[in-house]
């Protein structure tokens, strides 16, 4: 065999880098598009809302602990899967093109600021006001409420609204991935990528601050429930990697040649998108089992420094603040080969009504949760007053 034809062999079996141009594009497509995650996720947060209702009941009557404590757990690790599914279906609106970042901050934005408000409405129109005609003064209504419901809560801190989460990841993408047309040209793009860092400083305080409700150090105050995070710490550092791997192949895309728009015609391809979908698979197999691990490390930290801590309060306190909460990203990791963002839905007007109707149904859980809780709130109150 001559040189030639080794040469000729050598260069058919050289796997073509998906950077490279001449690559054919795969027939594989994954099954599953943004829509069914954003379902998906949406009912994940109305049954992690239901576990509020489950809570409730079991507070009011401790007997029905042993048989709603089961469906409370499964109902906790399934509303825990609401994040990632939501910010995959984020990913796929970005990556396709059909939805832009200032769209994702504009709703997520706003979506946060109604959640926050409105409960804090809520909380000091109706459940500070109904204490408040028992006891006949505003003042100390608010102060008995506060203490009362901090002292009844697990972690001494309610950390309820998702919205903070999604706005934090579309902000961490928004600095990593955008490319403003005016401002930050040039060299200057890098203090705009730095700008980044901003998302991830709020989770880190945010975590910190849960850390030290927990541990007794601080009381947050319930009026700032609504503007903690909640999804667990190695999600997020799942997704900040898989941010970063994104950033990585565009950049190596165009390292070696290629442009900006040849390289947003490489994203509409299913080749990309499986490459996608089994990179995130393995990230959420290894995120899951890292967080295991973290969990049983931070367990013994916790039996060190806390020795007055029961064993069921310590198992306890790590959960409340998401610790072991990502394993359930071993389960998301087999559906993330059936999923595809390059799959499209010409009808938009479906992505409306969902969020639509996960809203109303989680309005009629916490209605549900309010009149449980009014009904009880002349026995709790008579249970803090001072005797």
């Amino acid at each position: 065999m001559d040189e030639e034809e080794k040469s000729s062999r050598k260069e058919r079996k050289r796997r073509i880098r998906y950077y490279e141009e001449g690559k054919e594009d795969l027939r594989y497509r994954g099954p599953l598009s943004y829509r069914a995650f954003k379902i998906l996720g949406w009912l994940c947060i109305v049954a992690s809302q239901v576990v509020v209702l489950l809570s409730i009941n079991i507070k009011l009557d401790p007997g029905s602990a042993e048989v709603l404590n089961t469906p409370q757990s499964i109902l906790t690790s399934v509303g825990s899967m609401s994040v990632p599914l939501l910010l995959m279906a984020n990913f796929a609106l970005i990556l396709n093109a059909t939805e832009g970042y200032h769209r994702q901050l504009i709703r997520y934005g706003l979506t946060l600021s109604l959640v926050a408000g409105l409960s804090i409405w809520v909380y000091c129109r109706y459940v500070v006001g109904a204490a408040e005609v028992f006891l006949g003064d505003r003042a100390l209504a608010f102060s008995l409420v506060e203490q009362g419901l901090v002292e009844s809560l697990p972690s001494h801190f309610w950390a309820f609204n998702l919205f903070i989460d999604l706005f934090l990841c579309s902000l961490l993408m928004f600095f990593l991935h955008y490319r403003p047309k005016r401002a930050f040209q040039g060299k200057k793009i890098i203090l705009f990528r730095m700008f980044s860092v901003i998302p991830i400083l709020y989770e880190a305080c945010s975590v910190v601050l849960k850390i030290l409700a927990v541990e007794r150090k601080i009381t947050l105050p319930l009026l700032a429930s609504p503007f903690l995070t909640v999804k667990p710490p190695m999600m997020f550092l799942a997704f900040i990697v898989m941010a970063i791997f994104l950033k990585h192949r565009e950049r190596k895309f165009l390292r070696n040649g290629r442009t900006y728009e040849e390289y947003q015609d490489f994203l509409q391809t299913n080749r990309n998108s499986f490459h996608f979908s089994t990179f995130s698979a393995v990230l959420f197999a290894v995120a899951g089992v890292l967080d295991i691990l973290a969990g049983l490390v931070l367990f013994v930290i916790f039996r060190i420094r806390h020795p007055e801590w029961s064993l069921e309060l310590s198992v306890r306190n790590l959960s409340v603040l998401g610790i072991g909460k990502s394993s359930v990203l071993l389960f998301m990791a087999p559906l993330m080969l059936l999923f595809s963002y390059t799959r499209k839905h010409k009808n938009r007007f479906m992505d409306t009504l969902i969020p639509i109707g996960g809203l109303i149904l989680i309005a009629i859980v916490y209605l549900e949760g309010a009149f449980m809780f009014l009904k009880s709130l002349p026995i709790i109150i008579q249970n803090i007053l001072p005797k």
